[in-house]
């Protein structure tokens, strides 16, 4: 016969592990503190998708007298772990379209720019338009942070904060 899986019950009346056994190996006269068998069968539940940033999912045991069941509990991390989440999202999403280098290079042309200005002249087309593209962009990786404030603000925060429709999109993309 196939082997069946099987809870085995301490001392204290838990579920100490699981193990496949052929029921007809099973000792009806090895009994456990509450008087059932020592081996009980084990009814499964399929354990329930989670968001793993977000959340902890446990399995839990409810022990019968002549079977055990699995229950699943799926809870919210603490709040301090959910913030976190969403923030290093948040900066997983600029660091992808501006990275440090990036970042770096960005603040002196930009300081560059803004020191041919207040020395009074003028900035030509070119660097017009490179000024306006770095403009656009951080205003992008304010409105980034701003949704990222916005998801860790919510109550809950949603378990699908990672999706592209919570956040704004870069420049050019």
């Amino acid at each position: 016969m196939a082997d069946a899986l099987f809870a085995l019950i301490d001392d204290a009346g838990g579920v100490s592990e699981t193990r496949r056994v052929d029921p007809a190996d099973v000792a009806t006269h090895k009994l456990a503190p509450d008087g059932g068998p020592r081996l009980r069968p084990l009814v499964q539940t399929p354990a329930p998708a989670y968001a793993p940033a977000l959340e902890a999912r446990r399995l839990t045991y409810t022990v019968a007298q002549h079977q055990v069941e699995e229950a699943w509990i799926v809870e919210r991390l603490p709040i301090g772990a959910q913030l976190a989440a969403v923030k290093t999202e948040c900066g997983r999403r600029i660091f992808a379209t501006l990275p440090a280098w990036k970042q770096t290079n960005f603040l002196a042309r930009a300081t560059e720019l803004t020191d041919k200005r207040a020395g009074g002249a003028s900035l030509d087309a070119g660097e017009q338009a490179e000024w306006d593209a770095m403009q656009a962009l951080w205003n992008w990786v304010k409105a980034t942070r701003a949704a990222s404030n916005a998801i860790e603000a919510a109550d809950p925060s949603p378990l699908d904060f990672t999706k592209d429709e919570l956040w704004p999109t870069p420049p050019g993309a």
